[in-house]
């Protein structure tokens, strides 16, 4: 059997849909498992195993490329699909593709493209579960119609992001290349959210942050993680922090759109701990087990943050406001739920994680 599954479109959803990938391919031994992803976040997956093969698409999928995708996916001739995406142009991708039994979640007007479907969640219960229910449901529906009745636990299948140690060589090497010793001691912040300012914590916060890490822990190394469209907004942090800090010698190191996300991924690895907002690169922090403090402001961390059943060495940093969860990219009030979280409290936090000693 040959199955295909459309993989997220974040990179955070990518890590929550680990444990319904490591379902799929231990219910499925043997059997060849491919993925669809978009490029840009092919190098979540590239070591996993059980996967037979990567199938890169666009990141922007529309008229002019849709029949070359299919006809790039109909050569292998596809058994099965499942659809981690919930939209009706994904759903149309497979069938045109001619996928021909297809899993997904009834929504966007596609269930009629759907031979295998579930009802997205509605009710209060199922919407307050961890979004990595959301996945491992999808994976036993799928598995209860191949091969009848099966039970998944959540804690059996493992969220862990591998890194080969050659990767991560890879990474010391590139760190040395940009100035930056890869033996002392590695502090990452990932101080934006891809989503929108409403999930970022104040630029002079973090500012203020980067400076307390540089003069308790002089020798740190402090790297500033983001994509391409996230350097201005770290440069302008690192501004900050040189402009207000007692320490001029302050190692910090804007690497936004500098790593490729598989090089990002390798150089958190390194990272004695990690700072971040709800975004993508907190979720590889506590897939790959390092040390998290974790900030929340509008979105709820039961819910999208790190499984805390998993991951013991993680900090949430929250403190809900009535307007909050909300799904605003940006605050059209005052930023109260993310102005809440203290530096104090978030170094802290870094403190109890053994993160500066």
């Amino acid at each position: 059997m040959a199955i295909i599954v459309r993989s997220p479109n974040w990179i955070g959803d990518c890590i929550m849909g680990l444990p319904a990938l490591r379902a799929l391919t231990d219910h499925f031994p043997g059997e060849d498992i491919y993925l669809a992803v978009k490029h840009y976040l092919s190098d979540v997956y590239k070591n996993l195993e059980g996967i037979k093969g990567i199938i890169t698409i666009p990141d922007h999928v529309g008229l002019k490329n849709i029949f070359q995708i299919t006809a790039q996916i109909k050569k292998y001739r596809f058994d099965s699909g499942i659809l981690f995406t919930n939209s009706f142009h994904s759903a149309l991708l497979f069938k045109l593709a001619g996928v021909k039994f297809l899993t997904g979640y009834s929504k966007d007007l596609r269930g009629f493209l759907l031979d295998n479907k579930i009802q997205f969640p509605r009710g209060a219960r199922d919407k307050e579960k961890h979004h990595i229910y959301f996945y491992l449901d999808l994976a036993a529906l799928f598995i209860k119609e191949k091969k009848g009745a099966a039970t998944i636990i959540a804690k059996q299948y493992s969220d862990e992001l591998p890194v080969p140690p050659a990767e991560k060589e890879t990474a010391r090497s590139l760190l040395i290349g940009l100035g930056i010793n890869p033996s002392s001691r590695l502090i990452g912040i990932s101080p934006s959210a891809a989503y929108g300012s409403a999930k970022q914590w104040p630029p002079e916060r973090f500012g203020q942050l980067i400076n307390r890490i540089a003069a308790e822990t002089p020798g740190a190394q402090i790297l500033l993680l983001g994509s391409a469209g996230e350097r201005e907004r770290i440069d302008r942090i690192i501004q900050y922090g040189n402009a207000h800090g007692e320490n001029k010698k302050a190692n910090f190191h804007n690497l936004a759109g500098v790593l490729k996300l598989g090089e990002a991924i390798a150089a958190i690895s390194l990272c004695h701990v990690f700072v971040s907002n709800d975004s993508g690169l907190m979720h590889v922090a506590y897939s790959l087990n390092v040390p998290l403090a974790a900030i929340f402001g509008p979105t709820r961390p039961h819910k999208t943050g790190p499984l805390l059943e998993y991951h013991p060495r993680v900090k949430i940093l929250h403190h809900p406001t009535p307007c909050a969860p909300c799904n605003d990219r940006d605050c059209p009030v005052h930023h109260a739920c993310m102005n809440a979280v203290a530096v104090d409290e978030v170094l802290e936090a870094i403190h109890a994680l053994g993160g500066m000693s």
